[in-house]
């Protein structure tokens, strides 16, 4: 820091600093009524947070000794702005998920893929349950990556995903038929909402899964997921025979295998069914 006496007598205080960003040379400056220790005391502290205020404007977002709680919040509040609600939601209780297991106050950029692997193992968890926070937790260290957050994530190739060894189930016992919502679907409240809670609002993301599941295998006799009613609804306008690029946008994307596969699946049972009426027949 140096001064400079300005012809009203008062003196100003410079200071030069460097922008990381351009490596050039940029000066800030204020001024006091007079040079004493004091006011060059003074002069220093305004000067320092001048500098910081320009730093924080046009310096990179990494930070360094980053936990995953922090970065967690980071990307909640980036997703806030860019995912659907629903979206949002989901992620919200994945990411609590992911805090609990690995630990909120591990920092993030020390966390290795021995440490996931481990720490996820200890779980007992089923395969594809391990398999979705190892896609979360991938997606969740990417972004960071992608903004600046973390500076080497080489290690989440070394995370597989784990072997599933339980059955696959067959396309048409992913989705319920018209036939099986007319005679098993109950409804205790009347709601605009498709599910709702005792007070007539919205159901936790969580509760929603479980009672779902919970209920589906008393009255249908098998698990039931979220993604089953999204098939589900794909095969009711099947029947009514929406068009399969109608049904993809309404489901949010252009192309999708899955849709498809139950579209043609639904309609091909159809055909059937026509062929066997048609076969039983007698004309004359």
């Amino acid at each position: 820091m140096w001064s400079e006496t300005l012809p009203n007598g008062k003196v100003r205080f410079v200071e030069r600093y460097e922008n990381p960003m351009t490596e050039k040379s940029h000066k800030v400056s204020v001024t006091m009524d007079k040079d004493t220790a004091s006011t060059r005391k003074l002069a220093q502290a305004a000067l320092n947070d001048k500098i910081d205020a320009k730093l924080s404007s046009t310096a990179t977002i990494k930070k360094d000794a980053l936990r995953l709680s922090e970065l967690i919040e980071l990307y909640r509040t980036d997703q806030k702005a860019t995912v659907t609600k629903s979206t949002y939601q989901q992620n919200y209780f994945a990411m609590d998920s992911l805090m609990r297991i690995l630990g909120q106050d591990i920092l993030a950029d020390k966390i290795t893929a021995g440490y996931v692997r481990e720490k996820l193992a200890a779980e007992n968890e089923k395969s594809g349950t391990i398999n979705e926070r190892i896609t979360r937790l991938k997606a969740l260290m990417r972004w960071g990556y992608q903004n600046d957050y973390i500076a080497d994530i080489r290690w989440l190739d070394k995370i597989k995903k784990f072997k599933d060894d339980e059955k696959v189930q067959k396309l048409e016992e992913k989705y319920l038929e018209s036939n099986e919502l007319k005679e098993r679907f109950y409804c205790g409240h009347r709601s605009e909402l498709f599910m709702c809670d005792v007070n007539v609002d919205y159901l936790n993301y969580y509760s929603y899964n479980k009672y779902l599941q919970e209920n589906a295998r008393q009255l249908f006799g098998k698990t039931v997921t979220t993604y089953f009613m999204r098939h589900t609804h794909v095969s009711l306008m099947a029947e009514q025979g929406v068009p399969p690029d109608v049904i993809s946008r309404r489901l949010g994307h252009s192309d999708s295998r899955i849709t498809m596969n139950i579209y043609f699946h639904v309609t091909k049972k159809m055909r059937e069914k026509d062929n066997q009426k048609i076969k039983g027949m007698s004309i004359l």
